[in-house]
């Protein structure tokens, strides 16, 4: 006999609690389990929505009163956010009050790349430092925790939970008003970050923008390197020379994700852990070289929330753009999502340890 949605609804239910009741007992890895993906494979309005229903604990069989209503060609995918709902509706009955919402509220990575000077108009890849000010403040007085990439993908790599909506702050390419600018910023508000550095463009100009704001606009010196440090920012590599890894032969990849780390490794006498990809251009045979270089996580520029189902070599992050409002970040933020992208890369799914 074919069960009823009735019946699948019920079924999914349970499953939630049995599912964090397994995670509460140490006996359940996220990444391998639905209580780890609340926000994949769903439009950003499906994840509002059901946040939303959440809050008001209203009855996935209430919801489910309205599928008559549905559109034949639609309720397949009616049905399934209501199980999705269900799910969820029974893992809550297990879980902490703070784990749920940490479930249900993911860390989101934002990407920057320059911050303009006093006077520069804001542009795609150039965030005016006024408008980063602001986004600062908002998110210092806002419910948002700051907390390191580090920090997340250690969580990531230990099946913990981060704090209820996390944030992470990136920066790419490594210009120089990520210091000069940007910095006192983060200062003000003691908030961590990671910069990831073009290693051969230390004290040059970048020379691969196809944007330009950006192209012949200065990079870093090795004394702005240091300054970062000084000041709590981690520092990150984005390759040597800022090429699409996936259009490069294999004999010079490693070259370029193993010689940027130990180019900026041996210019700062510290350790450089993460990795972001030029472009956002990612493939799993890319990802793996990153992870056999010895980093403990990467980044790309697919938009989305970093679930711990996310792969630890392919951490989406959400694009800030400089002609964003500030309500258009904050919305960025709520929803870990970007409706369109510049260059979102391959989703992978191999490399996650």
């Amino acid at each position: 006999m074919s069960s009823t949605p009735h019946d699948s609804v019920h079924l999914s239910e349970r499953q939630g609690e049995k599912d964090a009741a397994a995670f509460r007992a140490g006996t359940l890895l996220l990444r391998s389990s639905d209580l780890g993906r609340f926000a994949q494979e769903s439009r950003w309005i499906a994840l509002m929505v059901r946040r939303a229903l959440l809050r008001l604990r209203v009855a996935p069989s209430l919801v489910l009163r309205v599928r008559p209503l549905v559109a034949p060609q639609r309720r397949y995918a009616f049905d399934r956010f209501v199980q999705r709902l269900a799910y969820w509706t029974g893992a809550r009955r297990r879980l902490s009050k703070d784990d749920f919402r940490a479930l249900t509220h993911g860390p989101v990575i934002l990407m920057y790349h320059a911050i303009g000077r006093r006077g520069e108009h804001g542009s795609t890849y150039v965030v005016p430092r006024w408008r980063f000010r602001l986004q600062m403040a908002c998110l210092k007085w806002s419910p948002f925790r700051v907390i390191r990439l580090t920090e997340l993908a250690d969580n990531l790599r230990m099946n913990r939970i981060s704090a209820p909506r996390s944030v992470v702050l990136t920066f790419d390419d490594g210009f120089a008003d990520n210091c000069t600018e940007a910095l006192p910023i983060l200062r003000r508000h003691r908030m961590p970050a990671t910069v990831f550095v073009v290693s051969e463009g230390i004290g040059r100009q970048a020379w691969w923008a196809d944007d330009s704001a950006l192209m012949n606009r200065p990079l870093m010196s090795t004394a702005h390197l240091r300054e970062l440090q000084t000041s709590g920012v981690d520092l990150g590599a984005h390759s040597r020379t800022h090429p699409s890894l996936t259009e490069l032969p294999a004999q010079h990849i490693q070259s370029e994700i193993a010689g940027s780390r130990d180019q900026l490794a041996a210019m700062t006498a510290a350790p450089i852990d993460t990795f972001a990809y030029p472009f956002g251009d990612c493939s799993d045979a890319v990802a793996e070289d990153v992870a056999r270089a010895g980093f403990a996580a990467a980044c790309c520029s697919r938009s989305g929330i970093a679930d711990p189902v996310s792969p630890l070599f392919a951490l989406p992050r959400v694009e800030v753009r400089g002609t964003d409002s500030l309500l258009q970040f904050v919305l960025l933020v709520w929803r870990g999502h970007r409706r369109e992208s510049r260059r979102t890369g391959t989703t992978l799914q191999a490399v996650t340890t």
